[in-house]
């Protein structure tokens, strides 16, 4: 559906302590004065924030995560031990002072609210249609809709309140922040837990996808998950099936040649395999993501296994210090229902001071990966453009300059172009796994289910 098709973090925050991943991308979060756990909604756990230990879980700025003045929304599932103060739910980050936050959701012991900056004007939509409890669960959904200019607050899947508002959104380095930020210069913390929490972009959600989160009060579980490194994943209960979707990584673009002096071959991208494979629900199966080579360096395979069949994607390939392309990942040696190759790097001319090749595409969902460009003078060459999914490789350097990295997931790096020995070749992009998967009857939480089995 187009909401989760929109999601840029998902963080389930079902980690008893620590490091709480990201379910969607490569945003982890960091857990900063030890952020514990406790009984959840959607999930066994959810994260639990104690106000007067300064808790909170925070990931450093990044393109994927700042926003700006485009359309993007957020959600979380929150319970309060306390409603008489300020709690900061989320906020991308630090201050009320202008040009250095972008959004803000927090309460106030009589509401939740959105409060946007466009970096000269803060302007809040408040959300009035419930008194805050202690002990209960809610759903908070807020949006920013740049198109139509409006803002816009849903409590427990209802129809969203909205305002215009037409000002923009600053976009800011600052930080990403679950539990914490700052309301008119007072750093505030949230008293409570929040059970998992969302952030997308490009889309504005519609009271039907309020009402559909909502569930009833029971939640939802995102029918998809992707892996960005390698772990454990758990079939979700009621799942027995599940689509399994592998890139490989990427190769590292090759160095440039001394002897000559010749630029360096582009890497090979990563190859595409997929597969509907059975699992057991509540059993544990390991996604293995292979990493992205560096100069020189293959990258590495990715795989997941179901209970009697797997998929595997093979990575890119370098041939170390050469002129001569490394070979994208290969289809054939793949395992899966449906498979693609990694593009092929770009060879470096036999000319002094060439330009290095660039690096190979990973394979897309339906077709191979592009060859990056071969290099025949001294001028750059652009990496193979990634198409389907599948990430772009990076450019060949022309003489005297760098490698370009490849993208993620599974574009290769490209060679460096040659001249002298401070040039180096862009790395190979990661491999991912994502799987996808029907959701269950009436979308049963796993806090539910778990609660059952202990029960039982």
């Amino acid at each position: 559906m187009a909401l989760y098709d929109s999601l840029i973090g998902f963080w389930k925050l079902n980690e008893a302590s620590g490091t709480r991943l990201d379910s969607i991308g490569d945003n982890d979060l960091t857990d900063v004065n030890t952020v514990t756990s406790d009984t959840g909604l959607v999930y066994p756990l959810a994260a639990k924030f104690t106000q007067a230990n300064n808790e909170s879980l925070t990931h450093s700025s990044n393109a994927t995560l700042q926003s700006g003045n485009i359309d993007f929304w957020v959600a979380a599932w929150v319970k309060f031990d306390s409603v008489a103060d300020i709690n900061v739910l989320m906020q991308k980050g630090r201050s009320f002072t202008v040009n250095e936050y972008e959004w803000t959701l927090y309460s106030t012991p009589s509401n939740v609210s959105l409060r946007v900056n466009n970096g000269s004007v803060n302007t809040e939509l408040i959300f009035t249609g419930t008194t805050l409890t202690t002990g209960v669960w809610y759903l908070f959904i807020a949006y920013h809709d740049a198109t139509n200019n409006f803002l816009g607050v849903s409590v427990n899947g209802s129809n969203f309140t909205t305002s215009a508002y037409s000002l923009g959104v600053v976009l800011t380095a600052e930080d990403f922040h679950l539990g914490r930020g700052q309301t008119d210069n007072l750093t505030r913390h949230h008293n409570g837990l929040i059970g998992s929490a969302m952030y997308g972009k490009g889309y504005i959600p519609t009271n039907a996808d309020a009402a559909y989160l909502y569930n009833g009060g029971l939640g939802r579980i995102p029918n998809r998950e992707y892996v960005t490194s390698t772990r454990s994943w758990v079939a979700p209960v009621g799942v027995s099936s599940v689509t399994a979707e592998a890139w490989g990584g990427g190769a590292g673009g090759s160095e440039w040649q001394p002897l000559a002096p010749r630029g360096g071959a582009g890497g090979g991208g990563g190859a595409y395999a997929a597969s509907d494979l059975s699992v057991t629900p509540g059993s544990s199966y390991t996604a293995t993501v292979g990493g992205g080579g560096t100069q020189g360096i293959s990258g590495g395979d990715s795989s997941f296994s179901g209970d009697s069949a797997s998929v595997v994607a093979k990575a890119g390939l370098s041939n170390g210090q050469s002129r001569t392309g490394g070979s994208g990942g290969s289809a054939a040696s793949s395992t899966g229902t449906t498979r693609f190759s990694g593009g092929n790097g770009g060879n470096a001319a036999d000319v002094v001071n060439s330009g290095g090749g660039g690096g190979g595409a990973a394979a897309g969902t339906n077709t191979d990966g592009a060859s990056g460009q071969s290099s025949t003078s001294t001028s750059g060459t652009s990496g193979g453009v990634g198409t389907a999914g599948g990430g772009s490789g990076g450019a060949g350097g022309g003489a005297a300059q760098n490698g370009s990295h490849g993208s993620i997931p599974g574009g290769a790096g490209g060679g460096t172009g040659g001249q002298n020995v401070s040039q180096v070749a862009g790395n190979g992009a990661r491999g991912e796994v994502r799987l996808y998967w029907t959701e269950p009857l009436p979308g049963f939480p796993e806090a539910f289910m778990h609660y059952q089995r202990r029960r039982a």
